[in-house]
C-alpha cells in the first residue's frame, strides 16, 4: 500500500511537470503569433523554414537594422537548430526577407525591433491570356488605334517620338533579351527577385512569354509604341506567372536602387500584374518609387482572377493598380468596346470603375514572345540560333498597361521635366480621347446575369474614361498642367 502511494505521488508530480512545460510552451507559441502576428498556417508550418518578410518597426534605425542582421548570423553560426538565409536586406522600407527556422522565427518574431512577421504569400498574377489565332485582326492594329480619334483605322502608326532616352522597367516573367525586336536594348540590371528567394539563375531571362510579349509592347520594333527606349527585365513572376509579396517589393526596390547608376532622364515601370489585395510593405514599395519620380502603369485587371477565383471589376479594388499614384489602365477590342470574354468557362471583363485612368487597345495583340509547345503566328520562326522570332497573339489588361507605358515614355521624351501627377492628368486629358469607349456588347452580355449586373452597375456609372491617343502629342507645348481643375 505505501509503495502505491509513492508511485501515485510519482505520476503526479510528473503528470503536472508536463502539463506545466505544455502551457508554458503553448505560452510561448502564441506569444510569437501575437506579437509578431504570424499567420496560423506559419505557426502550423514552422518547420518547412519558410520565406517570411520581417517588418521592422517606424524608428528603426539603418544601423540597428544591419546590427540585427549581424547579430542574426552569429546566432547561426552558434546555435543549434537556428538556421537564417537573408534573401534581401530591404532596409529602405524598413523590412527584409528570409529563410527562416522555427528557432530563428521565435527569436526574430520576439525582438524588440520588428513589429511583425510574415509569411510570404502568392498574391499576383499575370493578366494576360495566349489566344491562338488572331481573328482576323491587323497584326498591328493597337499602334494604328493610338494615332487617331476615331475609326475606321487608317493603316498607319505615325508619332514624332521613339522614348528615346527613357527606361522602362518590365516587371513580369522575364524577358527573352536575344528577340529580333529588341536589337540589344532588353538588358539586365542586376537583380532578379525569383532567382533569390527560389535558388535560380536565370537573371532576367522569361520562361513563359508573358514578360516577352508585354516588353514587345512597350518598345519592340514592330510591336511596340516606343521603339527606342531601354528596357530592363525585372523577374518577379515564376514560370506560372505568380507573384509573391516579397518578389514584388524586391522588385521595386531593385528598380529605385538601379535607377541611381543610370543617366537616363527618366524611367516608368510596368505592372502588367494584378491581385486582389495589398500590403504595407507593398504599399511602400509603391511609395517608394513614385517618390522617386518613376511613373508606374498596372493593369486594372481581367474581372475574375485566375488565382483567386473570385470577382471583382471595380479596379478600386485591384491591386496594385488601385494604389493612389499608380496608372490604372483599362482594355478594349478593335472595335473601341470595353474588353469582355470568356475563358476557361468563366466570363471576364477589365477591371474599371473611379480609380481607373484610361483605356488601351488590349484584344488580340500580336507582340513577341517565346518558343514552346505553343505555336507561333509566324510560319516561318527559328528558336535555334538564339535570335528568336516567335511571335503570338495575347489578350488582356497586361497587354493594355504595356501599350500605356510605351505611350508613357514617349511623353518622357518630350517633357522629361512632368511630374507623376501631370502624366497621370495628362493621360486622363490631353492624351486621351472621351466618349470612345463603348459598354455596350459587355452590358448586353452582363444583363443575361442580373444578378451580376447588379453587382457591377455602380461601377460602370463611376467609369468616364477615354481611350489613349498619342496622335496630338506633337501639338502639346506646355507640359506643366493644373492638375486641380
Amino acid at each position: 500500500m505505501q509503495l502505491t502511494v509513492v508511485r501515485y505521488h510519482q505520476w503526479s508530480a510528473a503528470f503536472a511537470l508536463l502539463m506545466m512545460l505544455s502551457f508554458v510552451w503553448y505560452q510561448e507559441v502564441s506569444a510569437v503569433a501575437s506579437q509578431a502576428r504570424i499567420t496560423r498556417s506559419a505557426v502550423e508550418d514552422l518547420r518547412d523554414h519558410g520565406t517570411y518578410i520581417v517588418h521592422f518597426t517606424s524608428n528603426a534605425t539603418e544601423e540597428g537594422m544591419q546590427h540585427f542582421v549581424d547579430r542574426l548570423g552569429k546566432k547561426t553560426a552558434t546555435k543549434q537548430n537556428f538556421a537564417v538565409e537573408i534573401i534581401e536586406e530591404l532596409f529602405v522600407i524598413k523590412c527584409l526577407t528570409a529563410r527562416l527556422s522555427v528557432r530563428a522565427l521565435n527569436w526574430v518574431a520576439c525582438h524588440s525591433l520588428v513589429i511583425a512577421v510574415k509569411e510570404n504569400e502568392y498574391i499576383l498574377v499575370g493578366s494576360g491570356r495566349v489566344l491562338n489565332s488572331s481573328h482576323h485582326v491587323p497584326v498591328d492594329w493597337h499602334l494604328d488605334r493610338l494615332d487617331q480619334s476615331s475609326l475606321p483605322l487608317d493603316g498607319a502608326f505615325d508619332v514624332n517620338y521613339t522614348g528615346s532616352n527613357v527606361d522602362v522597367y518590365v516587371l513580369d516573367s522575364g524577358i527573352h533579351y536575344e528577340h529580333s525586336v529588341f536589337n540589344g536594348r532588353a538588358l539586365y540590371p542586376g537583380c532578379d527577385p525569383i532567382d533569390k528567394i527560389y535558388h535560380q539563375s536565370q537573371a532576367g531571362r522569361d520562361c513563359e512569354g508573358h514578360g516577352t510579349h508585354v516588353a514587345g509592347l512597350v518598345g519592340g520594333n514592330g510591336t511596340g509604341v516606343a521603339s527606342g527606349v531601354t528596357l530592363f527585365s525585372v523577374r518577379i513572376l515564376n514560370c506560372g506567372l505568380i507573384a509573391t509579396e516579397a518578389s514584388l517589393i524586391q522588385g521595386l526596390v531593385c528598380v529605385v536602387n538601379h535607377r541611381q547608376e543610370r543617366n537616363a532622364t527618366r524611367a516608368v515601370i510596368n505592372l502588367s500584374i494584378a491581385g486582389l489585395h495589398t500590403t504595407s510593405s507593398i504599399n511602400k514599395a509603391l511609395q517608394l518609387a513614385l517618390d522617386n519620380s518613376i511613373i508606374i502603369t498596372a493593369s486594372s485587371g481581367n474581372g475574375p482572377n485566375g488565382l483567386f477565383r473570385s470577382i471583382n471589376y471595380d479596379s478600386c479594388k485591384v491591386y496594385p493598380a488601385g494604389y493612389p499614384g499608380v496608372i490604372s489602365v483599362g482594355a478594349t477590342d478593335i472595335r473601341d468596346n470595353v474588353l469582355m470574354g470568356e475563358f476557361d468557362g468563366r466570363t471576364y471583363l477589365t477591371s474599371i470603375g473611379a480609380c481607373l485612368d484610361v483605356f488601351a487597345p488590349g484584344y488580340n495583340i500580336l507582340s513577341s514572345d517565346i518558343c514552346s509547345m505553343m505555336p507561333c503566328h509566324d510560319a516561318n520562326q527559328d528558336c535555334e540560333d538564339g535570335v528568336s522570332v516567335c511571335r503570338r497573339f495575347r489578350s488582356g489588361t497586361s497587354q493594355s498597361a504595356a501599350v500605356v507605358s510605351g505611350a508613357i515614355a514617349l511623353l518622357l521624351e518630350k517633357c522629361p521635366e512632368v511630374t507623376n501627377k501631370e502624366v497621370k492628368h495628362l493621360l486622363r486629358h490631353s492624351l486621351s480621347i472621351s466618349k470612345v469607349v463603348s459598354y455596350k456588347e459587355a452590358l448586353r452580355y452582363l444583363m443575361k446575369n442580373p444578378s451580376l449586373l447588379y453587382g457591377i452597375l455602380d461601377t460602370f456609372i463611376q467609369t468616364t474614361r477615354g481611350l489613349l491617343y498619342v496622335g496630338d502629342l506633337a501639338s502639346i507645348t506646355n507640359c506643366t498642367v493644373d492638375i486641380q481643375h
